[in-house]
């Protein structure tokens, strides 16, 4: 089962949960043993769990915790497609749920505006991913951004702007250094590093070549 179907059952066991926990509450039943079975595990575990994820997980905690108030609710877990009658007749019930028709408003989704964030959110992710490893520009920053990091956008978005500037241009290679410099045809003197002597003196070469910094890049790296 893929993650969208995985979840998306998760969300209808949820449902049908809180549904069934309320429809026992309408029928104000007291001092009774109340079974609710279920053959979702990852629903169960969410509903044992201490932090809410959700606001469904919430409004079926609610409802179960009211009907718990006044009698017994035990949470059971049921094998699916092994033989038990119950089971097997929800199981044909959604076999044939699925076939009908939509009766209500239009458009139905049956999923939740967070599930639809997360599904659109990984998407374009991916989508930023590909585009990133695929695009033949951007040689230099590629070598030190492997891949889009939301980790390391947060990371850099935390620095002063003098800082971000620094490390944007150093990344990018688009700083004001010689072999930038000449690129751009804003210098045309020595393009050798004034440091150790050796090499153009580009972001790359600072980051990674020139030896007179090899002991502080250590310190650093």
């Amino acid at each position: 089962m893929s993650l969208w179907n995985s979840t998306v059952h998760r969300i209808r066991v949820l449902e049908y949960t809180m549904q069934c926990a309320r429809e026992n509450n309408l029928r104000a039943y007291r001092n009774k043993r109340i079974n609710i079975l279920t053959e979702s595990q990852v629903a169960l575990k969410g509903l044992r769990n201490y932090k809410v994820t959700s606001r469904l997980l919430w409004e079926c905690w609610e409802e179960l915790s009211d009907l718990a108030r006044h009698n017994r609710v035990v949470l059971l877990w049921v094998p699916g497609h092994s033989g038990i009658k119950g089971n097997e007749k929800a199981d044909e019930l959604a076999r044939k749920g699925s076939w009908a028709s939509y009766i209500g408003p239009e458009p139905a989704v049956g999923v939740s505006k967070t599930m639809v964030r997360s599904q659109v959110k990984e998407w374009v992710n991916a989508q930023h991913k590909e585009y990133w490893n695929n695009i033949t520009r951007h040689q230099h920053g590629k070598i030190f951004i492997r891949e889009p990091s939301a980790k390391l956008t947060c990371e850099l978005l935390t620095l002063s702007r003098n800082k971000l500037r620094i490390i944007t241009g150093l990344l990018t290679g688009h700083c004001a250094l010689k072999a930038h410099l000449i690129r751009m045809g804003l210098y045309n003197g020595d393009p050798n590093c004034r440091l150790c002597g050796r090499g153009a003196k580009s972001a790359y070469h600072i980051l990674c070549e020139c030896e007179a910094l090899d002991h502080r890049r250590q310190t650093v790296y």
